[in-house]
């Protein structure tokens, strides 16, 4: 999938462009961004932060387009075992830029996922699922946390997003998967979903994060080989949707 030109883009690595004079242009400027998991919130936080670089004058609406769960996507989701657990330290994990990242537009601090684990285990900030509740408590900074919990505090995340977006700008979800990127009319890009519903932007930021691929060479050569001598080969890939009994 690729994306067309367009009068407004934005990337965390590179910052806001200032948009061109479009034919198309109204009192609200969209921005859709493919992909709601850890990239594409991380991409709305962005975006939120510098919308008046982005679009001055304009109010701005940040649609994520995701058919997984937004914030967690499809690697972070709640719904997996507790035995799955992070590779980094708690306190190593955030997504708020805060003072140490040099980056276009307020860089606004926030708590670690260790942080997010005290203050929510502690009452000071909304609970999470029930579930949860034990991986909080046992989440301490020098801890591998549950991926679960990692969904939870990606969940938080977003909402905080839309919570703290200036006035103007809205952060909102659209569940679906997106199948085709084309040029729309006046200048527009068109984003088709799989379902036959289409969403036309401003501009489109794809945060595809983890993409499925075909085997090849020696994944090819494995997966061919067990199936000539009735075993299982598994290919790398995520272990929430294995099935490993």
């Amino acid at each position: 999938m690729t994306a067309m030109s367009s009068a407004y883009s934005a990337s965390p690595a590179h910052g806001p462009h200032r948009p061109a004079a479009t034919p198309h242009a109204t009192t609200e400027a969209k921005i859709a961004v493919i992909g709601a998991g850890l990239v594409g919130v991380g991409v709305a936080e962005r975006l939120t932060a510098n919308a008046p670089f982005l679009a001055p004058g304009r109010s701005i609406e940040d649609v994520l387009v995701d058919p997984c769960p937004p914030g967690p996507g499809r690697v972070w989701r709640e719904e997996q075992s507790p035995l799955m657990r992070m590779n980094s330290f708690a306190r190593d994990v955030t997504l708020f830029p805060g003072k140490a990242v040099r980056c276009e537009g307020p860089a606004r601090p926030g708590p670690s996922l260790a942080a997010w684990a005290r203050e929510t285990a502690a009452g000071l900030l909304p609970p999470v699922d029930p579930r949860l509740e034990g991986d909080l408590r046992e989440t301490t900074p020098d801890s591998f946390a549950t991926r679960r919990l990692q969904g939870a505090y990606l969940s938080w995340f977003l909402r905080e997003v839309a919570r703290q977006a200036p006035p103007g700008v809205r952060v909102t979800t659209r569940t679906g998967r997106a199948v085709a990127l084309t040029a729309g009319p006046d200048g527009l890009q068109r984003v088709r979903l799989e379902h036959g519903s289409r969403l036309d932007a401003d501009a489109v930021v794809l945060a595809l994060g983890h993409l499925d691929a075909r085997p090849r060479g020696e994944e090819a050569d494995a997966a061919s080989f067990a199936a000539r001598h009735g075993l299982t080969y598994l290919p790398p890939g995520l272990v929430l949707q294995r099935c490993l009994s």
